[in-house]
């Protein structure tokens, strides 16, 4: 379901059988190395009693994991705004691009679409901090209040976007955006702590027109 590097390898598999932890490709960036991926999750993991630690489990791999299997050969800055008419014609959902990151922080031009109704991008920090995206439709009847008490002393407030839920979950710092057009944005950042960066990269977000 459901989340810049300097150097980037040939792309690998698409495997939509992880669910949220970073991969373990032998290609993988250290950041992701740190977060292995389970092998395979079994469909139990779909029921309902379930959901919520799923989602964190998908937030982990989608955001985390995703740049080792999908990212671009030959990374470039990205033009504001849109992510280009072969994304847009692949998705339904409204979508939300990393408009306004103040210097140091670069979008990486790597938007893929990994499955249905599910974009994938992720951002650089100026340390080369990592943050991994994922942006899809709000799942229905998703419990939103008990998915917000995974979050160990999160950080809640209003962005542009949306409404924001910021804090650890495990090892890693996880952002969930729930936006004023049903989209989803969740964030995983497995090589920073800071909420102060998190939230940088948060409030960059602005819909795409």
């Amino acid at each position: 379901m459901l989340l810049d590097m300097t150097d980037r390898g040939p792309r690998h598999r698409s495997n939509w059988e992880f669910v949220n932890q970073p991969g373990d490709n032998p290609e993988s960036p250290p950041a992701a190395r740190r977060n292995p991926v389970p092998a395979v999750l079994t469909s139990q993991v779909f029921k309902k009693k379930t959901l919520p630690a799923l989602v964190i489990l998908v937030a982990l791999v989608l955001a985390g994991g995703g740049y080792a299997y999908f990212k671009p050969s030959h990374p470039k800055q990205g033009k504001p705004g849109a992510y280009g008419q072969q994304i847009s014609q692949q998705v339904s959902i409204p979508l939300y691009y990393p408009q306004n990151l103040p210097g140091g922080y670069s979008y990486n031009n790597d938007a893929k679409v990994i499955k249905a109704n599910v974009l994938y991008i992720s951002v650089t920090g100026p340390g080369q901090q990592s943050f991994y995206i994922t942006q899809q439709a709000v799942p229905a009847s998703f419990d939103f209040v008990a998915f917000n008490k995974k979050f160990l002393n999160p950080d809640s407030f209003s962005a542009d976007s949306g409404t924001v839920t910021a804090g650890q979950v495990g090892a890693n710092l996880i952002g969930s955006v729930r936006t004023d057009k049903n989209t989803w944005i969740i964030i995983n950042a497995p090589s920073t702590s800071s909420l102060t960066e998190m939230e940088t990269v948060i409030r960059s977000f602005e819909l795409v027109k």
